[in-house]
C-alpha cells in the first residue's frame, strides 16, 4: 500500500500518523521513502497489463484483487480514462467489479441480505455521480 516503502515493519505510530497526514493532503504525490507515488501506481499496473496482454484475450476469467488506489488505476487502464479520470473512479466499499473485455463494460455487485444488486458503470468523486 501507499504507506509502505523503507518503514514496512518498523513503523511507530509517529511516524505512520505523519505518513497518513502527508498523503491525506497530496493522494497523488505523497510517497514514503522507497514507496510508490499514484502515478508510479498508474505505471505499474500499465507494466503489468503490458506484460499480461492476454488477460484481456479470450474468454477466460481472471480475479484481480487490490488496495483502493490500485484498483482505480486497473479501472483507468481497462476503461482507457485519463488519469485524473481515474483518480476520481470512487472505490465504492462492500462491492465486486466486473470488467467484460469484448464490451469493455464494467458492472459492480453489492450483497444486501440474500439478494445481489448489480450496477452498470462506477462511482466518481464528483457530486456521487455515476459514470
Amino acid at each position: 500500500g501507499v504507506l509502505e516503502g523503507e518503514f514496512t515493519g518498523r513503523q511507530s505510530t509517529a511516524e505512520l500518523t505523519r505518513h497518513y497526514r502527508g498523503f491525506s493532503r497530496d493522494e497523488i504525490l505523497y510517497r514514503v521513502p522507497n514507496g510508490e507515488n499514484l502515478h508510479d501506481v498508474s505505471a505499474r499496473v500499465q507494466s503489468f497489463f503490458a506484460d499480461q496482454c492476454q488477460l484481456l484475450n479470450g474468454r477466460r476469467i481472471h480475479l484481480i484483487v487490490g488496495h483502493r488506489n490500485t484498483n482505480k488505476m486497473i479501472l483507468k487502464f481497462l476503461l482507457g480514462l485519463s488519469f485524473e479520470e481515474g483518480f476520481r473512479v470512487e472505490h465504492e466499499h462492500q462491492r465486486l467489479y466486473f470488467y467484460f473485455s469484448a464490451s469493455k463494460e464494467l458492472w459492480s455487485c453489492r450483497v444486501e441480505g440474500t439478494s445481489l444488486r448489480f450496477k452498470q458503470g462506477y462511482a466518481t468523486t464528483i457530486s456521487n455521480s455515476y459514470a
